[in-house]
């Protein structure tokens, strides 16, 4: 729900390196795109509350 690191706290993963395959096969820009925008707002709420 967060993309945060379930072993190193600060770390939030999105785009290719989850390895996420769409229906066109391979890279998939929409699960990018949202995955990054999840990670960078929940790794700014982390970065506020440190």
């Amino acid at each position: 729900k967060t993309m945060a690191s379930r072993k190193k706290d600060g770390l939030f993963f999105c785009g290719e390196i989850l390895d996420i395959h769409g229906y066109t096969g391979g890279y998939n820009i929409t699960s990018a795109l949202v995955t990054g925008r999840i990670a960078g707002m929940n790794a700014g709420a982390f970065a506020k509350e440190g």
